[in-house]
Formats: C-alpha cells, structure tokens, sequence
C-alpha cells in the first residue's frame, strides 16, 4: 500500500442518496485535462509508526457522500483550465489532485485514513486556487460536512484556506455558512476539525465545490483533507 501525501473532507448525513451525474466544469474552463496518469507521491515510513494519530471515523451506513472515495467523480479546475485525474506529482504548476490511503502532515503525524491531497496552482501558472467541482447532491435536515484538515508533512510554508462551497442555479457560486477554515503549516504538528451544519441548504440539490486558495503564494502549498464525508 503507498503512503501519500493528503488530506479529506466529510458530509457525515443518515439515510441520505446521492444523486449521480457528469459534473460541469468550473467557470471558464478552457482546456481539457491532456490524460490520466496514475503516478502518486510516496513519503518515507521509517521512524514514524510511533507517531501515528488516530482519528475518529463515521458510523458505517452513515455516510451519503464520500468525497475522497471517488474524487474523479469530480470535475476539477484552477479557475482557468480543467485539470487531470489523478494528477501527476511532477507536474504540480497547474494543480495537483489525488486520493491517498495513507499520509503523514505536519509534525510527523502519520494517518491510516483515507483522503485528499489538493495543491493550488503555483504562481507561475497564471492561475489561482484548485477547485473540485461534485455530482449534483440531494441535502436533508441534520446533514453535517465534516473533515479534519492539515499540511502535508514537509512544506513549511504551507499556508491555505480550505472552504466548502456549491453552486447555485443561475450556475454563480456561495460559500456554505460558517465553512471557511485556514491553516498554516506548524513544525509541532496541528490540525483543524471541520463541522459545519448544512440545515440551510435541506431540500435543495446542489453540486459542492471543494476549494483550497493560497494566501499569498501557492508555493509550499501541500492541502491535506483527511476523511471527507
């Protein structure tokens, strides 16, 4: 089993379906992702099994929407370009995406859990930000979004906003309420436990954006979402 460098986002929901269709593209999408490769990031396991953090885990049949389970699912942009699926770990200046089993963040921490590894567009790309872009989804009363997010593990001057949008009919795009969460790499090890209620959206079928933008400089900018549901 590989051990990459990533992080998830969660929508912890009982009883809830998932409505299956082909994304859209983000706004003004202009190229087409060139292909497929499969390569993934890989990090040393030596000398960290002592440090491994444990994480909660939903109740099984409690989860309606996993989003690092199928992330290609998705439609994935950096606000200029579609980007491929998975993506490629030498090829980063466009934006990066890939699901990860195993990862370690900042402080040496390893996780055993499924996630998502998202790299914003470097400067030099001329664009901002990666964005993943979900098949329509049917919210319900009591729908929680949930992740635990961090740095990945070696990119100190990691410094990312993580935030959980969706779009509207008219196709423009809102920030959930209260889904805004920053983190800055710390050699120490840290965290962030995103919960954030989606009553307000109950009884709408929506289509969720993952984001990640930097602060500044995407350089370094390694964004970990480790258990997305």
């Amino acid at each position: 089993m590989k051990l990459l460098i990533i992080s998830s986002f969660s929508i912890l929901v009982i009883f809830n379906a998932c409505i299956q269709s082909q994304p859209a593209p983000l706004q003004d999408a202009k190229t087409e992702p060139t292909g497929s490769p499969t390569q993934r990031a890989t990090v040393p396991t030596e000398d960290l099994n002592n440090n491994l953090l444990e994480l909660p885990t939903p109740i099984t049949g409690t989860v309606a929407l996993n989003f690092s389970e199928d992330p290609c699912s998705a439609s994935w942009s950096n606000n200029g370009e579609y980007l491929p699926c998975p993506g490629e770990t030498n090829t980063i200046t466009n934006g990066y995406v890939d699901m990860f089993e195993q990862i370690i963040i900042e402080g040496s921490m390893q996780i055993k859990q499924q996630g998502l590894l998202t790299i914003p567009a470097q400067t030099e790309s001329g664009y901002y930000g990666i964005f993943g872009k979900y098949p329509p989804f049917s919210v319900q009363s009591g729908d929680h979004f949930r992740s635990v997010l961090a740095c990945a593990d070696g990119h100190p001057a990691c410094d990312v906003d993580f935030s959980l949008e969706y779009f509207n009919s008219d196709n423009t795009v809102s920030q959930v309420a209260g889904a805004k969460w920053n983190k800055k790499y710390t050699s120490d090890g840290s965290y962030v436990y995103a919960d954030v209620k989606l009553d307000p959206l109950a009884g709408r079928t929506i289509q969720f954006l993952l984001t990640v933008r930097d602060n500044g400089s995407a350089h370094d900018d390694y964004a970990v979402w480790i258990n997305p549901f």
